[in-house]
């Protein structure tokens, strides 16, 4: 499968976006909301670098300047290349969840290359009373 080009120009549905210097983030995660949404780390020249998703922002983007996290190799470049991180506030998980998969497939970012593919293998399924479960 050809893989597009990086759209920067994805818009967001109607939520709250703001964006905090990783500067501040390694200082304190006080202002940013404890809610569930998505991130985007994002390097000097503004390509997003990683996107994640989360239950409670302040918490997980805390955990990127845990003194544990500086163990991991991709912990260590987010802290090293980024400059911004891009919060997005959206309601709920599920919410969350769909806008992860759809900024990891219009931005491309090198860091989360793995998301996009395991977005595809969700499958859907209808439930209902009146049709009998198949047998194994």
């Amino acid at each position: 499968m050809r893989r597009e080009t990086p759209r920067e120009d994805v818009p967001a549905p109607d939520v709250a976006t703001r964006s905090f210097p990783v500067t501040e983030l390694a200082q304190s995660c006080a202002r940013v909301p404890a809610a569930a949404g998505v991130y985007v780390f994002r390097g000097p020249e503004g390509q997003a670098l990683y996107v994640g998703k989360s239950t409670n922002l302040r918490a997980r983007l805390g955990s990127y300047f845990q003194p544990a996290a500086a163990r991991h190799r991709k912990t260590r470049s987010l802290q090293r290349f980024a400059d911004t991180v891009d919060v997005e506030l959206t309601g709920s998980e599920f919410a969350a969840l769909l806008r992860e998969v759809q900024l990891v497939q219009a931005l491309a970012p090198p860091t989360t290359a793995a998301c996009g593919a395991r977005a595809l293998r969700v499958h859907w399924h209808r439930l209902s009373r009146c049709v009998p479960a198949p047998e194994p």
